[in-house]
């Protein structure tokens, strides 16, 4: 029985080691999202200062949610926009095709490979029967 599901357990015996694992994983899990969520800041020692802002009328340096937003708010719109052009319909056709190429080629081998593998165990049966 886990630990977790009673208190008494867990302050008398602490956790089993899988639930340190998976606890341990869990942590890991969220530290990672946040760290790359908070971007600069936690990457540089000083990356705070990429989302810093001025107060004009205190002089003060606060934090702007703006600065973390607004280049993945431009990168969507680009994503957007970029969406609609030839040059990225035409990208996404010759991948379709090539795909289609590579499927064909490997259906080819592998019916290939069903039919000689096939042919040859006929062969042997053959043989093995005048013998």
């Amino acid at each position: 029985m886990s630990s977790l599901h009673s208190f008494k357990q867990f302050i008398q015996h602490g956790l089993s080691p899988d639930e340190l694992i998976t606890l341990n994983s869990v942590k890991e899990s969220i530290a990672s999202f946040f760290a790359h969520f908070a971007g600069s800041i936690s990457k540089y020692k000083d990356g705070w200062k990429d989302v810093a802002a001025k107060d004009s009328l205190t002089n003060e340096i606060n934090f702007s949610g703006h600065k973390i937003y607004a280049p993945t708010t431009h990168l969507l719109e680009f994503q957007k926009l970029f969406s609609k052009t030839q040059l990225l319909v035409s990208y996404f056709e010759e991948k379709r095709m090539h795909s289609n190429v590579e499927e064909y080629h490997a259906a080819q081998l592998i019916a290939d490979w069903v039919h000689f593998n096939i042919r040859r165990k006929r062969n042997k049966r053959l043989i093995s029967s005048w013998s």
